[in-house]
């Protein structure tokens, strides 16, 4: 638990052993890898041993990968020597062809031109960046799945959700609930933090301390260390016992349940990737790290998610003389 890295780094040893890989491959004859760009070496290795026992179906593209230790990329990389290649242009998300455009011209380092269904706009402020925001969620007739997507959580996102929840504005709309997506990590801290969870516990007193949690927090997080109880006779438990269980129940819930339904959500562009919205309001504050290569790519990541509409608000004015708003040389 709390250890992923690792497990991936046994797991590609093991599965480079013979009968390991056969065994596997006589159980699921047929793989499918999706987001294959973001394969770190050892998540590779695992894909690379399976290659040649099984009908191995993966699907990848370079520019959607947000990790700058991964260029050059090696799954990329490793596809390309492969053969075997079918593009895939054909967008499935949106026929908008303001969208399209938009989308064409980021990935090829042109300026993404306002038009139609997408617009980009300066808004040096909180107060001007939450007014187009709620105009448009109220104005939003295309469908309920809204998401304010940015680079960085930083100061600028953070009070732009703030006015968006608290103002009206001039043309009476708002305010408007935003639902805070945050890290595994994040909010695992929140709630440890929260809790404050003693070196050791017993059973029932793991039980108080969740109590007050919602209820499938609670009720995973219990059953995980009645689990714990019941096969290994294991009647007290260290506070990493419980923070590795609290690790899990995140876990769990990402995976288990769906999180793109009705609402507005705000949420990085990592926590976006391969979701979709039917409206995307893309928040560019003043600061992002990276290079001209990686600021495209999360511009490009953004305005993708979008079935509908797609505005995307840049904080300082200087920036969109700047890639990725320009034509990059």
């Amino acid at each position: 638990m709390g250890a992923y890295d690792r497990v991936c780094d046994l797991a590609s040893v093991l599965i480079a052993r013979q009968e390991v890989v056969r065994w596997i491959a006589a159980t699921f004859p047929v793989v499918v890898v999706d987001e294959a760009q973001d394969l770190t070496q050892n998540r590779l290795a695992i894909v690379q041993s399976l290659e040649p026992h099984v009908d191995l179906l993966v699907a990848s593209d370079e520019f959607q990968c947000l990790v700058e230790e991964l260029r050059p990329n090696p799954a990329c990389h490793w596809l390309a020597n492969a053969g075997n290649e079918m593009v895939l242009d054909q967008p499935q998300r949106t026929h908008d062809q303001h969208l399209l455009a938009a989308a064409r011209a980021i990935r090829s380092g042109e300026a993404p031109v306002t038009a139609g269904k997408f617009k980009v706009v300066a808004t040096p402020n909180a107060g001007m960046a939450g007014t187009w925001i709620s105009n448009a969620i109220s104005w939003n007739r295309a469908g309920n799945r809204v998401a304010i997507i940015t680079p960085t959580m930083g100061t600028f996102a953070n009070q732009v959700r703030q006015w968006v929840e608290t103002r009206t504005t001039t043309r009476q709309n708002g305010p408007h609930r935003v639902n805070l997506e945050q890290s595994e990590a994040e909010r695992c801290r929140l709630l440890i933090d929260a809790l404050g969870l003693p070196d050791h516990a017993s059973f029932l007193e793991a039980q108080v301390l969740i109590a007050a949690q919602p209820r499938a927090i609670k009720l995973d997080f219990i059953s995980l260390l009645d689990k714990q109880r019941r096969t290994r006779g294991q009647e007290f438990f260290s506070r990493q016992d419980m923070e590795s269980a609290i690790l899990q129940v995140f876990a769990n819930q990402r995976r288990f349940i769906g999180n793109d339904g009705p609402g507005v959500r705000l949420l990085t562009v990592h926590g976006a990737k391969n979701r979709e919205f039917d409206l995307v309001l893309v928040l560019w504050p003043a600061a992002i790290g990276g290079d001209n290569m990686q600021k495209r790519r999360l511009l490009y990541n953004a305005v993708t998610r979008a079935k509908s509409q797609c505005l995307v608000l840049v904080q300082s004015a200087q920036a969109l003389t700047l890639p990725p708003f320009t034509y990059e040389e």
